[in-house]
């Protein structure tokens, strides 16, 4: 399985081609992928919000999605991908996704403490937030308030690591029975190794590092690599 998070992509990246050399050497393998949020900078599943970028990623993933699983874990930055092209994926979420002793997550609803952002989620995430995403002009503004606000958030995001919010998401899932957490968001990478003997990683971004987690359920290991090494 490998698994990729915050690549922040958008049209004009200077890291675009890269992103998709790397998916070309993904088809390569016989291996699942899991992308953990926050793939593009701004990604809204409505058709009338559709990029050339957003267009290639759907477009390899409905096409591989026969030939391997296909996850998506939505992040602050992705808005109804999922649920407006379920074809694309096999499993997909804007929440946790639990599969036996495995729970995959972006990772923004994990600290608590951070109020500010969870009252823009409620308020951009939701029934009616969607249906302005399908209307213009009032979906463009209700994006342009969006975008600001996450970049607000995202400069103090990548400098700031709440530990013990982390530990205290992983050890409430330890207590449920869950042993391996994948977590993005954040853009660092960390581990938590809870005292009953789970592991909670973070992936650090794609952005900035360019690296991918690779992760085999059958031994249990995982291995932090530049994607050209796959």
């Amino acid at each position: 399985m490998i698994l990729v998070a915050d690549s922040h992509l958008t049209d004009q990246s200077p890291k675009l081609a890269d992103f998709f050399a790397m998916l070309e050497r993904i088809e390569q393998t016989t291996e699942d992928v899991v992308l953990l949020g926050d793939i593009l900078d701004f990604w809204v599943g409505a058709p009338s919000f559709h990029s050339p970028a957003s267009d290639r990623i759907l477009h390899w993933c409905h096409r591989e999605v026969d030939r391997r699983r296909i996850g998506l874990l939505e992040g602050n930055h992705e808005f109804y991908v999922g649920k407006c092209h379920p074809e694309s994926f096999t499993f997909w979420s804007a929440k946790e996704w639990r599969q036996g002793e495995l729970l995959l997550a972006h990772g923004d609803l994990v600290n608590r403490r951070d109020t500010g952002y969870r009252l823009l989620r409620l308020v951009t995430k939701n029934s009616l937030s969607r249906l302005c995403f399908g209307m213009l002009p009032g979906g463009r503004r209700l994006a342009r308030f969006i975008k600001r606000k996450l970049g607000e958030a995202g400069k103090v995001r990548q400098k700031y690591l709440p530990e013990e919010e982390v530990q205290a998401f992983a050890e409430r899932w330890f207590a449920k029975g869950v042993r391996r957490i994948f977590l993005g968001h954040f853009h660092q990478d960390y581990r938590y190794e809870g005292t009953d003997g789970g592991i909670c990683q973070l992936v650090p971004a794609w952005q900035g590092t360019g690296q991918v987690m690779r992760y085999d359920p059958e031994t249990d290991q995982t291995e932090l690599l530049p994607w050209q090494e796959l």
